[in-house]
């Protein structure tokens, strides 16, 4: 996720090449994706981004629409900066977003409107959406 070569995104690629019997999100999809969900988003809306390679789900901002003006492979995100598409192997947005505060203070939750987002994306494309009864999910890939 750091090291922004065209030989890290082929060894990604590879890596889930490998790994998963199938990839059902591109780099452009992804990047609908994101566009799609960036109409919609609110100044503390929430997404889990589960990364290939990493053991933690990320817990991060959805990014606003010029976080796509980088380069096609990558999203500029508010939490890593630049990080691959192709490595993202499934995110969420939970139903409560659930944000960690400082001296020992419980976290802030704060509902999202998965409705909203479920219309902002309609013009965007059909995407590989699991409904969960803690939010939805989207996956890259399919082991």
């Amino acid at each position: 996720m750091s090291v922004h070569t065209r030989e890290e995104l082929e060894r990604i690629s590879r890596l889930a090449r490998r790994e998963f019997s199938c990839a059902l999100m591109s780099d452009t999809k992804w990047r609908k994706l994101f566009l799609g969900l960036s109409k919609a988003r609110e100044p503390e809306s929430q997404m889990l981004v589960q990364f290939l390679e990493v053991v933690d789900v990320h817990v991060m901002h959805i990014p606003v629409e010029n976080a796509l003006w980088c380069p096609l492979p990558y999203i500029d995100t508010h939490e890593f900066g630049p990080v691959e598409l192709r490595a993202i192997e499934w995110l969420e947005i939970p139903k409560i977003a659930s944000w960690p505060r400082s001296n020992n203070l419980p976290p802030r939750q704060i509902v999202q409107d998965l409705d909203k987002f479920r219309v902002a994306l309609r013009g965007f494309g059909h995407f590989p959406l699991i409904e969960m009864q803690q939010g939805m999910r989207f996956e890259g890939y399919k082991r």
